[in-house]
């Protein structure tokens, strides 16, 4: 009602202003110094009457007024006749007097438009005093005291457009008050005690309708079908307890604002407002705890049909002939302050062109992924804040339109990486007061967000893939953030942009006189910095190259280091931005854990000392001088990522198997396992050093288990002698037998290949093992040069087939798939095959495709411990020295078959899987 107060002194401050002939009279008396002539058409603003507290009867005789207005607490009304002889008055206009009742205007009924009496005390509208008065448009009554209003006060009034009697007394009003009123365009009956309105609006069709602030309980009652003039209809602050499918159905179908908030109303059903064409309706701050969607009902026919809703126990009983479709009539709903504790499956699904959603301040905790499906091309604001959500559930994804979304204390912890996936629109994105750790990646995909509200969370760190890249706007003040690596390219990154305005600095500053420069605890010529695997940031320190032989003192347990953590940390120069404007550069500290030590290129011999913290995750121990494995070091640290051990003279005894199992085991964490290779030590025989590691048997690496025959054949004859001494020539028979058995089992390890070779070659078969990779479909993949076809071919392919039982080959020219890329050709043939067979020529290694086939199989042999690589080496190879790194290498670490060795095809034959 305050707006429409303020309407009447606008419209009067423009009239002032217009006729630029107001005059201030500070009492009666001052009438007698104005001439009719220069009082023609003027108003009057009458102040401080003093001792005059009735205006006098014909004070404005003869005169042609435009308006009077009236401001004084001592002003009690008009002498009876006051206006008696008034030749024109537009407007009588009282503020802040005392009047307890209205004077006769029936002397100027002929000119008065305007009627006004604010913060006066009139109790009651009745008789003749306001009736016969066909010019006034205009009636105010605002903040009286009145009680009454006789049925026929405003007899003969047939032309008012506005009436304000808000902020009165009034428990009733008569039904036919409004009567006379046909051209009636806003009412305003708020701030009353009004019980009921039953039938006032009956004839006629206000286009604005205040009502709020009073008693009223039957909305049903309160309109009437046909006002299709009705564009506001405030409801708000009265006890309704209900909506109805009659409360506004076929009554207000064009109004476009109601307000019915701060009732008593429990539920939302889409039904009650399925015939209006609503731009905004307001639910906020009612006990609204269930909505009704009737979407999915079956109208078939126009016969009545009963429609249970199983969701909310509940039988609505409908025609479908009165039934209209609710196409997105509402645009604005707002239903905040109220009880909703779920938001089902398509709750909002006949609302398909709402565009502003407003649920602040409910008890919402869970969504269903298709809350509001049916709205993502036309909800633009969606208000979801103060609600007990911890989990979006999908519910806003592909919301194309969504402008702003505000999430702000609620629960969430974080969203799934497609929580966002297709609001490409959005603007601002609050989430203020949750109990965010990350923000993941998810927001990336908001490209047109501007402004992010994440403070007060419970945010440690960021990462600059987690901004949006047009973000202008971030808040993060009130999070625990730590001051770490991971924090560290967040920080970069701000320091990187001038388009990003932030409120507050991610790390608390040091003094502007701390120095810059290197972690006092960092090593003596190492270099400490911060850096990154696929899974966490830490500090690592870079002893590379200085020339080493024992480990520095920090990683050291020599200097009594005994420890689960190494904190290192480093200072930065960071800038402050205040709204957008670069202001200073202050000092950082930036500290995390240290979880890399790099200590390769140096002349260490034992990590026998070493004490490394706990959860390390880069170990580079590379071209040193270590010859004991230190396999327990590295069972200890189960984080490690990446590893380097080659370069390194190792001890290959018994004592390495462990050291073996590790690295096999580690596929992925250690970097050079293929390169990793016996020293040539005392310890070491001829056969195994410079060998890789990795194609050692532990048969190889500890052949004492074997020579354990030896001493057991000699030494058991010898027991048995003394204690028997009966024993006839029988027994130096056994004893000569166990001396043979032993003799054969040291031949046998040290010649099987070559015997197993010979005795499969006539026909003995079982010698050989069985293959553990029966499953797959071909026995052997031939890679060859195709310039070595016309060798290849008929002198081993063909050959190879001919031979019983048969050898299933994947040959290119006959197994790789038409139309498919090379690369995986070559890749389902290696993954198909038991072995791969390399033809090993000067061909071969000038075939980008053919090397590219030996490293995939020289991939797939370490990735699972086994080499099923085949190597057959031609004669036209270039010198050792020539040939490739990796070929070389391989080659000094395993066996090969040579092209037209006298055993080559038997040896070939054993090697090969048979299907």
């Amino acid at each position: 009602m305050f707006l429409g107060f303020l309407a009447i002194l606008s419209s009067y401050s423009v009239v002032s202003e217009t006729n630029e002939t107001a005059t201030e009279l500070r009492n009666a008396s001052d009438f007698k110094k104005f001439n009719e002539t220069l009082l023609r058409g003027k108003t009057f603003y009458i102040l401080n009457l003093q001792k005059d507290s009735f205006l006098p009867r014909g004070f404005l005789r003869g005169l042609n007024v435009f308006g009077l207005v009236v401001d004084d607490p001592h002003f009690l009304g008009l002498e009876e006749e006051a206006f008696k002889g008034v030749v024109k008055l537009e407007h009588f206009l009282v503020f802040r007097s005392s009047a307890t009742n209205v004077p006769d205007f029936r002397f100027i009924k002929d000119s008065l438009f305007k009627i006004v009496f604010v913060k006066s005390r009139l109790t009651s509208l009745e008789g003749p005093n306001l009736q016969d008065l066909p010019l006034l448009k205009f009636l105010s009554f605002f903040n009286n005291s009145i009680e009454y209003v006789a049925p026929d006060a405003f007899q003969g009034t047939e032309g008012v457009t506005y009436f304000d009697i808000s902020y009165n007394r009034l428990m009733y009003l008569p039904p036919d008050l409004f009567k006379p009123w046909t051209k009636l365009d806003t009412v305003v009956l708020s701030h009353n005690q009004l019980l009921h309105v039953d039938q006032l609006f009956f004839r006629i069709n206000p286009r604005v309708i205040f009502l709020g602030h009073n008693n009223l309980t039957d909305l049903d009652s309160v309109l009437h079908p046909g006002m299709y003039k009705v564009d506001q209809l405030d409801l708000s602050h009265n006890p309704i307890p209900r909506v109805t499918e009659n409360s506004f159905n076929g009554k207000v179908n064009n109004t476009r604002y109601i307000k019915l908030d701060n009732c008593l109303i429990q539920e939302f059903n889409v039904r009650h407002y399925i015939g209006l064409r609503l731009l905004r309706l307001e639910l906020n701050y009612n006990f609204i705890d269930k909505i009704i969607n009737l979407y999915e009902a079956n109208y078939t026919d126009d016969y009545i049909k009963e429609f249970n809703d199983n969701r909310h126990k509940s039988q609505v009983y409908v025609s479908s002939s009165d039934i209209s479709v609710f196409y997105g009539l509402l645009v604005n709903l707002s239903m905040t302050g109220n009880r909703i504790a779920m938001l089902r499956s398509a709750d909002f699904s006949q609302l398909v062109g709402l565009r502003y959603l407003h649920l602040r301040n409910n008890d919402i905790g869970q969504l269903d992924g298709n809350s509001f499906i049916l709205l993502r091309n036309s909800l633009s604001y969606l208000d979801l804040s103060w609600n007990k959500i911890n989990s979006l559930q999908g519910s806003v994804r592909f919301h194309s339109v969504l402008l702003y979304l505000n999430l702000a204390d609620n629960r969430i912890e974080g969203f799934e990486d497609d929580e966002f996936e297709g609001v490409n629109m959005l603007e601002i994105l609050n989430l203020h007061g949750n109990r965010l750790t990350t923000l993941g990646s998810s927001l990336q995909k908001l490209v047109n967000l501007e402004t992010l509200r994440v403070d007060s969370n419970r945010l440690r760190t960021l990462g600059k893939g987690q901004i949006p890249a047009n973000l202008r706007e971030l808040y993060l003040a009130d999070n625990p953030f730590r001051c770490d690596c991971q924090m560290l390219l967040f920080l970069n990154y701000l320091n990187s942009t001038d388009n990003l305005i932030f409120d507050t600095p991610v790390c608390t500053p040091l003094s502007a006189t701390t120095p810059i420069g290197p972690p006092s605890n960092c090593p003596l010529g190492c270099r400490c910095f911060c850096t990154h695997d696929a899974q966490r940031h830490f500090m690592s320190v870079d002893c590379s190259s200085l020339g080493l032989t024992r480990l520095p003192a920090l990683f050291s347990a020599a200097t009594g280091n005994n420890y689960t953590s190494i904190m290192l940390s480093y200072l930065m120069k960071y800038k402050i931005r205040y709204e957008g404007s670069l202001t200073m550069w202050v000092n950082l500290e930036i500290q995390d854990d240290t979880a890399g030590l790099d200590v390769t290129n140096n002349s260490l011999q034992s990590m026998e000392e070493a004490r490394l913290p706990e959860g390390m995750v880069h170990l580079f121990l590379a071209n040193n001088q270590f010859r004991v494995p230190p396999t327990g070091l590295l069972n200890s640290q189960e984080n490690l990522s990446r590893v380097t051990l080659s370069g390194n003279p190792w001890n290959c005894d018994c004592g390495t198997i462990n050291f073996k199992k590790w690295i096999l085991s580690k596929p992925d964490v250690v970097q050079d396992a293929s390169i990793i290779k016996c020293g040539q030590n005392a310890k070491e025989s001829v056969v195994i050093a410079e060998k890789a590691l990795w194609s050692l048997t532990d048969l190889d690496l500890c052949p004492e288990h074997i020579d354990l025959y030896v001493p057991l054949a000699v030494l058991v004859p010898l027991k048995v002698r003394q204690s028997v001494m009966i024993m006839n020539i029988a027994f130096l028979r056994c004893e000569g037998f166990l001396l043979m058995v032993a003799g054969g089992k040291i031949a046998w390890t040290r010649y099987q290949m070559h015997v197993k070779v010979w005795l499969y070659s006539h026909g003995v078969t079982w010698v050989k093992k069985k293959d553990i990779d029966k499953d797959k479909e071909f026995d052997a993949f031939i890679s060859f040069s195709h310039k070595d076809q016309d060798l290849v071919i008929p002198e081993l392919i063909e050959q190879i087939e001919a031979r019983d039982p048969k050898v299933k080959l994947f040959i290119h020219y006959k197994h790789f798939l038409p139309g498919e890329l090379i690369q995986l050709n070559i890749l389902r043939a290696i993954y198909a095959s038991k072995r791969t067979v390399l033809v090993l020529s000067k061909s071969f290694l000038e075939s980008e495709w053919c090397m590219f086939e030996f490293r995939v199989a020289h991939i797939e042999a370490l990735k699972n411990h086994l080499n099923r690589i085949i190597i057959i080496k031609m004669d036209d190879l270039p010198k050792d020295a020539d040939l490739p790194e990796d070929i070389q290498v391989y080659l000094q670490s395993t066996t090969y078959l040579t092209w037209g060795d006298k055993y080559f095809w038997d040896t070939l034959l054993y090697t090969l899987p048979r299907s």
